[in-house]
């Protein structure tokens, strides 16, 4: 996984514990080089907290008058709420009171963005550092509490810092209606569907054979020593 949990936790860990977690990004340049604060280690260590995404967005949303004289229209600033985007786990027991140090300052080593905050209170990195099982993936940037209706129209500006050009990557920028159930998933939805189903249809087969065939409580009949055959 190329990272520390005991790092991030703010728990004492050994060199050779996070050599072998987080190499080849355990120092700034790959070794130990005094020219750099702490000998160039780096916190948060490990390749997947040296790729934090970075790129900014700000949101607005299209006002029309178009029905004024003369036609106009205005922007009204979209507030994004990204103060608990994280799971409050991550927060409480994931992350401690850690400060980065060494962490994608120098440009000829970045690898995404950087940290100003302690761990546990930089919302954006722990929802990156929660890896997705493909390579395919969503990860929440922010809440909009503002209504949004059919028809609305919202303009983006985008801050593009992060570079996946180098390994042919995609970003897409989706708004989506959320719930306590979560976002729109119709494979997993359809997956619960069909193994319900399964149950269900098996289910009723069990029960039509006890109905065809039906066996007494306590029924010792049908255990393995009494159904031997006398020698």
């Amino acid at each position: 996984r190329s990272v520390s949990p005991q790092q991030l936790a703010g728990v004492p860990t050994s060199l050779d514990n996070l050599k072998v977690y987080c190499e080849p990004q355990l120092y700034v340049d790959g070794a130990v080089n005094d020219s750099y604060p702490e000998d160039g280690k780096i916190t948060p260590c490990g390749l997947q907290a040296w790729s934090f995404f970075n790129d900014t967005f700000e949101f607005s949303k299209i006002e029309d008058s178009s029905g004024s004289n003369p036609p106009s229209s205005s922007e009204q600033p979209v507030v994004i709420d990204d103060s608990q985007i994280s799971w409050p786990t991550d927060k409480s027991f994931l992350y401690g009171n850690v400060t980065a140090e060494n962490f994608n300052i120098y440009e000829e080593y970045r690898g995404g963005g950087t940290l100003t905050k302690p761990l546990n209170q930089e919302q954006h990195f722990m929802v990156w550092m929660r890896l997705s099982a493909k390579p395919n993936f969503w990860k929440l940037w922010g809440i909009i509490d503002e209504k949004l209706v059919k028809g609305d129209l919202v303009r983006v500006k985008i801050q593009n810092l992060y570079n996946t050009y180098d390994f042919g990557g995609r970003k897409s920028i989706v708004l989506s209606t959320n719930s306590w159930l979560g976002n729109k998933n119709y494979f997993l939805g359809a997956l619960y569907l069909a193994v319900g189903g399964v149950f269900v249809i098996t289910g009723a087969l069990f029960q039509i054979a006890y109905w065809i065939k039906p066996r007494g409580f306590a029924d010792d009949k049908h255990l393995s020593w009494n159904k031997l055959s006398p020698r």
